[in-house]
């Protein structure tokens, strides 16, 4: 909502520009009785001319270039009320906030009612993050014009970015009563009516904003996103493909694409799409997600394991890139990138005794018995018997390398068959390494016959089997 409120700071600036051109073109015409073109009106009317400099500027997002443009208007014209509100909002747009501050309570100092002010007041407490001071410049506005449709938008996001969705969504309601179509406040309201699972009102709100423009990217992105979970999947696609074509820029857009092709089993485009997102926005550890997981779903498996590093060097407590890491390393042998990646996955899910088995497994593969029982038999111990009997048993099973009759018929008597099924991995491994390579693949076959299966361990229990049948 910050990023939102931001660049409708900016866009409010040059609409202004674009009044100011407009306003001083119309007076020019008016006086000559006669349309010229916007070169000679320029050379006409200073004002213009630096209106349109400092649009051209503010696009480019030039901003010690548009500053200094200021400073070269003759000095009547610095202290015009106009420009300086317009240099405060370009200070604040060049992230120039102590300059900004100096100026904003300097101006309203001397015009304590201004709108323009007061607002450029709470989006720098926006940038400071001071809810309170952003919240009273926001009251003093609707206290001078109860009816202020900007001022009661944005008051709604921020009791949305505060999970305040009741209050929010009344604030919307208010602002949509005093103008019905008003984009930001059908906006906020239709991320309310999602997040309330009111999708068939967040609908309309989108559709009602693409009716007056038709090429909102984001009311068409959260239309896509309702048409993805109400079974529209194309129409979310062909929706999602059109706004990454009118903003090409946005990663966040194109991670939703990705996401959508590949529900839609269109993996090809899908990586197209996340591997945009990634160019876009290289710090996104999300977008190397999906990513990663779409790599590993084509078959490309070192792409996966390398965009899985990457993931875990952007934000490595996302330990579930270790796991899967770990899964792609055991499947191409590497037992030992393997374990350490199961390791430390470890680190950040103790609890989790598949990742200490698989780390054992690890030091069986390499031939190394004494490491795995060591390793087990201290893992063994952060095991709570009484509420965890079946998990410590299993554990126990490749410490003392026997009592698999007794581990199999604890597993049998496991309540939740996904459960049952992920341990019987672990008894086919068992049975692996002390050579009953038959037994070994009925426990694997249990596995396999797992319908819909959301553990790791069902693809290596499958990987196997395919071994088997070479």
């Amino acid at each position: 909502m910050e990023v939102k409120q931001f660049f409708l700071r900016f866009v409010a600036v040059i609409i202004v520009l674009s009044g100011l051109i407009a306003c001083q073109t119309q007076k020019a015409v008016s006086h000559k009785e006669v349309a010229e073109d916007v070169e000679k009106k320029e050379s006409d009317n200073p004002r213009i001319e630096f209106a349109y400099k400092l649009k051209n500027l503010l696009q480019q997002e030039k901003w010690e270039d548009a500053l200094k443009l200021f400073d070269k208007l003759p000095p009547e014209e610095q202290e015009d009320l106009q420009i300086q509100n317009l240099k405060l909002s370009v200070l604040i747009s060049a992230n120039k906030i102590q300059d900004a501050e100096k100026l904003a309570n300097l101006l309203e100092k001397e015009n304590p009612e201004n709108i323009d002010i007061l607002f450029s007041q709470a989006t720098l407490a926006l940038a400071t993050n001071n809810a309170k001071k952003r919240s009273e410049y926001l009251h003093k506005i609707l206290k001078i014009n109860p009816k202020n449709i900007v001022a009661l938008t944005e008051q709604g996001y921020d009791l949305y970015s505060m999970r305040n969705y009741a209050k929010a969504k009344k604030v919307f309601l208010k602002a949509l009563q005093e103008e019905p179509k008003h984009t930001g406040a059908l906006l906020g309201l239709g991320q309310i009516n999602y997040i309330e699972n009111n999708l068939a009102n967040a609908e309309k709100n989108y559709e009602l904003i693409l009716e007056k423009e038709p090429q909102n990217v984001m009311a068409m992105a959260e239309l896509a996103r309702i048409k993805s979970e109400t079974n529209r999947m194309l129409e979310a696609l062909n929706d999602m493909e059109k706004v990454v074509s009118l903003d090409a820029k946005n990663a966040e857009y194109w991670i939703d694409l990705g996401v959508y092709c590949s529900q839609a089993g269109r993996k090809e485009r899908a990586n197209e799409a996340f591997k945009k997102a990634v160019a876009l926005d290289p710090q996104s550890y999300f977008a190397y997600i999906y990513l990663a997981g779409i790599n590993d779903s084509l078959g490309n498996k070192e792409e996966a394991i390398k965009y899985y590093k990457k993931v875990i060097e952007l934000y490595p407590k996302y330990y579930f890139a270790y796991e899967s890491l770990g899964v792609l390393l055991f499947e191409k042998k590497d037992w030992n990138g393997a374990g350490r990646a199961f390791i430390e996955a470890l680190s950040y899910a103790p609890q989790n005794c598949y990742y200490a088995l698989m780390i054992s497994l690890c030091y069986h593969k390499i031939n190394n018995p004494v490491k795995a029982k060591e390793f087990m038999q201290k893992y063994i111990r952060t095991i709570d018997r009484t509420k965890n009997a079946t998990e410590y048993f299993l554990c126990r099973l490749f410490v003392d390398m026997f009592g698999e009759t007794d581990v199999y018929n604890r597993i049998m008597k496991e309540k939740m068959i996904e459960k049952r099924k992920r341990m019987m991995f672990y008894l086919g491994a068992f049975h692996e390494i002390t050579g009953n390579r038959n037994i070994a693949e009925k426990y694997y076959l249990e596995v396999y016959s797992m319908q819909i299966p959301s553990f790791f361990e069902y693809r290596l229990a499958e990987a196997n089997l395919a071994l088997k049948k070479k």
